[in-house]
């Protein structure tokens, strides 16, 4: 697979913006000590959380969605 890589941050911006909602985002979290990851639309709706940010990004692309890390 090829992959485009945008030449700045505004451009990856502008390319998360027009995705139409294909993107998904997946953020770390912490609760009593544990990492998790929280995988979530672009307008903020909760999808999903998991131990393992590899079952994260797997989900994500079961539903055709592109994964973006967000810290």
């Amino acid at each position: 697979m090829d992959t485009v890589k945008p030449e700045n941050s505004a451009d990856a911006a502008e390319s998360i913006l027009h995705a139409d909602g294909q993107i998904a985002l997946i953020k770390p979290f912490e609760v009593d000590g544990q990492r998790g990851y929280a995988l979530h639309k672009l307008d903020g709706t909760p999808l999903g959380w998991f131990d393992q940010l590899d079952v994260a990004i797997a989900a994500a692309r079961q539903h055709d969605l592109t994964p973006v890390t967000v810290h």
